[in-house]
């Protein structure tokens, strides 16, 4: 059975034909993935290992069918052919490469300068050609979520967390976005230590931070709804849905919470809910985060403070704009 890239993995790619992965070996392991692999447990078909980097890989993202993108620290974008293996272009990026993001033909790149550079990459005859340029964080760009081609979610060194409507040109002093056919304008604030994970969906953004720390803001006020404490060593990675959020440190430990409140959980209080449906009218919720510990030795209780209760009742964080 092939392994993925040996050491650490800060890019890893994944969807039902490939799994992609990027270490600090300064590699790229291109595997078959099949419904097979996932019962049987066990990787598929390694295709290609893609080598040309000089330093870690910081990021991994699909452009389309027959391409992929990778990112390093050694201040490089390459695209890549997936059936051959081979390098399509090498694009020389003005500082190292923190994190990528590819949606729709397009790809942003975050920069340790701070800044985030969106490309079009269409043609795969053509090189991937620079677009915009946005001075997005004081520090590196940490990380990012590159849902589609008109919004990017961004995390700095600089603990904060933003918004951008690519459509408007992202002005650092006016993020735009709309939902609904209204517009917004936020820059959340709340953490504390560089951030590590960003996603959004039509109601929330969820980020997370090297503290330990996750936090959860209202889309449209920009307001902190809440904090979940407990990860000891750092957050590294999160996803969410509507009723559910996962959460990995880095000490070999997943964190599950509920946001419906059936558990227990935060809840937002009146008519307009983004974690499900609350039927109980009760405007006075304050439910507390609970979450259940995947592995670890603590008893199967969640991230919290004071026994589990790991919410913040929106103390510390708020939107700028």
């Amino acid at each position: 059975m092939s392994t993925p890239s040996k050491s650490l993995l800060p890019a890893l790619y994944f969807d039902g034909d490939l799994l992609v992965t990027g270490g600090s070996d300064k590699t790229v392991r291109v595997q078959r993935n099949s419904r097979d692999c996932l019962e049987k447990e066990q990787l598929g078909e390694c295709l290609h290992v893609l080598e040309g980097h000089t330093e870690r890989i910081t990021g991994v993202a699909r452009l389309d069918g027959s391409r992929l993108a990778t990112s390093s620290a050694d201040g490089s974008l390459r695209v890549w052919d997936v059936s051959s293996g081979e390098t399509l272009h090498d694009v020389l990026l003005p500082s190292p490469a923190c994190c990528l993001g590819a949606a729709e033909g397009y790809m942003v790149t975050g920069l340790t300068d701070g800044r985030v550079l969106a490309w079009e990459a269409k043609r795969p005859e053509r090189a991937p050609t620079e677009i915009l340029t946005l001075d997005a964080h004081r520090g590196a760009v940490t990380t990012l979520s590159f849902p589609k081609q008109d919004v990017l979610l961004t995390g700095g060194g600089d603990g904060r967390v933003k918004y951008w409507d690519l459509n408007q040109g992202g002005a650092a002093e006016g993020n735009r976005f709309e939902i609904g056919g209204e517009s917004y304008t936020h820059v959340f604030r709340g953490h504390a230590a560089p951030v590590t994970a960003v996603q959004c969906d039509e109601h929330r953004v969820v980020s997370a931070a090297t503290d330990g720390t996750v936090s959860v803001w209202d889309i449209r006020s920009g307001q902190e709804l809440f904090q979940i404490y407990g990860h000891a060593d750092g957050v590294g990675s999160l996803q969410f849905d509507r009723e559910q959020l996962v959460t990995d440190g880095t000490g070999e430990t997943l964190y599950l919470h509920d946001f419906t409140g059936r558990r227990g959980a935060p809840a937002v209080m009146g008519s307009d809910n983004p974690f499900g449906d609350d039927d109980d009218d009760d405007d006075n919720d304050e439910g507390s985060q609970s979450g259940f510990r995947i592995g670890g030795g603590d008893g199967g209780r969640g991230p919290g403070r004071g026994g589990g209760d790991g919410v913040d009742g929106g103390k510390g964080g708020g939107a700028e704009g």
